[in-house]
């Protein structure tokens, strides 16, 4: 699935990035996520933009800002790192 086919992605770290805000996203390296920084993953046909926390039984944790818990995702289903904002 590639990122650049998707226009609409679900803000999991409002307040930081407000809903339709245009965000530029870059390639990521799995094997080195960075926590508190902010990861698009796809999620059955969504694409999510979230926080990675730290990784678990091979699986990375994220969570949205406004989120009281984490979801887990392969790290397979990772497709790119939050770069900016567009202006």
């Amino acid at each position: 699935m590639s990122v650049r086919n998707h226009t609409r992605y679900e803000n999991g770290v409002s307040p930081c990035l407000r809903e339709g805000t245009r965000v530029r996203v870059g390639p990521v390296d799995t094997a080195r996520l960075c926590p508190g920084r902010c990861y698009a993953y796809v999620n059955g046909t969504r694409l999510v933009l979230h926080r990675f926390v730290r990784m678990r039984n091979g699986r990375a944790l994220f969570i949205g800002d406004n989120m009281l818990y984490a979801e887990e995702v392969e790290p397979v289903k990772i497709v790119a790192e939050l770069r900016g904002m567009v202006y």
